[in-house]
Formats: C-alpha cells, sequence, structure tokens
C-alpha cells in the first residue's frame, strides 16, 4: 500500500460518464448550461455509444447510452433513466495503477482509468471500466473528494468569476476546437491585457519536437510570447481538459514549454487564458 499514494499523485480528472437510456434530452439540458459537442464513437466491446460533451469552466461529460444487444449500463438507465455512473481519470500509464492486485473482478464498476494525456473528444484506452479491482476503486472515489476541493491547483483549469479570460483556443496538425458559442454571463471573465492599439499582448504557438533518445516519443511544446510591458500569467490546457501548465511571463518576455508528450502524435489542440 506504499505505493499507492505515489501512484494517485499522478492521476489527473478527465471527465463525468453520464449514462441514459437516450441521449436526446442529455445533449439539449447540456447545451441548454453552455456546454459544446466533441467526437462520438461506438463500443464495439460494451455495446455502448459515446458523446463527448465541452464546457470551458466545468468538467467534460461523456454521454453513454445503449447500443443493440446487452451492454454495462442496461440495468443503472432501466432503474434510474441517467446517473453519472463512472470517473474517469487520466495517468501517464494505466497499467502501472494496477500492479499490486493479482486477480481482476471484471463485474465491479468503477472509475475508469486512461493513459491518453492528449485531452478529451481521444478514444479511450480504458473499456470505460477498469479491470483494478474494487479496493481501488475506492480508495479513486476518495481521490475525487480531493481532486473537486483542490480546483486552485496548476493542474486543474482555473474557474470562478473574474479570475481568468476567456479561453483562446487552438491546434497544430489539427483544427482548433470551436469556441463555446453560448455568450457567457456577465463577469464570467476578465478583460485580457492589450497594447495601446487594442492586440492581444499575449500569443501561443504550438511546435513539436521528437526525444533523442526515442524518436517516437513526441514533445508537444507551446510557446508563450508576451508583447507587453506588465508581467503576466498564462494558463495554458489541453483543449478541454484539465491538463495544465502554467506560465508567468514578465514583460516582452518569449517562454518555451512543454506541455506533453505522445506517443507518435504531432497533432494536438490546446487552449489558453490569462491568470488574473
Amino acid at each position: 500500500m506504499d505505493r499507492v499514494v505515489p501512484a494517485l499523485a499522478e492521476l489527473a480528472f478527465h471527465h463525468l460518464g453520464l449514462a441514459v437510456a437516450s441521449p436526446e434530452a442529455a445533449f439539449q439540458y447540456l447545451a441548454s448550461i453552455g456546454y459544446t459537442a466533441g467526437n462520438s464513437a461506438f463500443d464495439p466491446i460494451q455495446r455502448v455509444n459515446l458523446a463527448m460533451r465541452h464546457h470551458p469552466l466545468m468538467p467534460d461529460v461523456e454521454v453513454i447510452w445503449p447500443s443493440d444487444g446487452p451492454s454495462p449500463i442496461d440495468k443503472l438507465v432501466q432503474r434510474t433513466g441517467s446517473m453519472i455512473y463512472h470517473l474517469c481519470y487520466a495517468c501517464p500509464n494505466a497499467a502501472s495503477y494496477c500492479w499490486f492486485w493479482p486477480h481482476r473482478d471484471a463485474g465491479d464498476r468503477r472509475p475508469s482509468l486512461t493513459s491518453d494525456r492528449k485531452g478529451p473528444g481521444k478514444r479511450m484506452n480504458d473499456d470505460h471500466l477498469s479491470h483494478c479491482p474494487s479496493r481501488i476503486a475506492r480508495i479513486l472515489c476518495g481521490f475525487t473528494i480531493a481532486c473537486f476541493a483542490s480546483v486552485g491547483t496548476s493542474q486543474a483549469q482555473v474557474s470562478g468569476f473574474g479570475r481568468s479570460s476567456a479561453p483562446i483556443y487552438g491546434g497544430t496538425g489539427i483544427s482548433a476546437r470551436p469556441a463555446n458559442r453560448f455568450p457567457p454571463m456577465k463577469g464570467t471573465y476578465a478583460d485580457s491585457h492589450k497594447t495601446p492599439d487594442g492586440k492581444p499582448c499575449i500569443a501561443v504557438h504550438p511546435s513539436t519536437k521528437p526525444q533523442i533518445v526515442n524518436p517516437r516519443i513526441i514533445d508537444q511544446i507551446v510557446i508563450v510570447n508576451n508583447i507587453c510591458g506588465q508581467s503576466i500569467k498564462v494558463q495554458v490546457c489541453y483543449a478541454g481538459s484539465s491538463d495544465c501548465i502554467v506560465v508567468s511571463l514578465s514583460g516582452f518576455q518569449k517562454l518555451r514549454r512543454v506541455l506533453g508528450i505522445a506517443a507518435g502524435s504531432t497533432t494536438f489542440q490546446y487552449e489558453y487564458r490569462e491568470l488574473f
């Protein structure tokens, strides 16, 4: 058990899993509170349909509904109609978090683990039901409370009225994620810093670079540039995720930072905002 805490320290909350009998009402409700559509997929192993929904301030939601044939959520939706039934965490290597459990119990419902650190909308490799047994599920559920209680850390997106500027989206090798088409409530975002002629002080440019030791491992890099004289703190995240870095810039400073790494992938989406 002495390796449980170091393992949990590398987990990052990824999304909530919402099981529904039919997705239309869920899509409509999520859209009404500012969520936008992400990628959709069919999981042939669990025989369920999946659709991601993203929000600039609130946790991502994966909507799951049954397809033809039996699926793990059939009894849940028959009993409740809809419910949050799983939590997904991102981690560098999902297998390493189950090393201390020699047996698997595929019948348990538990939070999922994923080693996909590139943000939501990508295909999860966790089958949405981790093979770790129920004891680690209880540990992760306890960790969920700590995760939501520590939103102010640099690893999570900053939320709260006036604490950040509105997010700006970009991408390399892939189109930028669309901005939220629903106008925010007044006071949600602070005004970003501008030059005297109205240009944004902050610009972020993406790039990628293969690592020297293993060229198949790609550093996904952001170059953050401040063209104004005042010091500005910038948060850069994978688009729609809580996988973030914070870059503090002095006046007229440009900094190069690694946002994350990926196996062979030179495409990624990002978003950034100024912190106040």
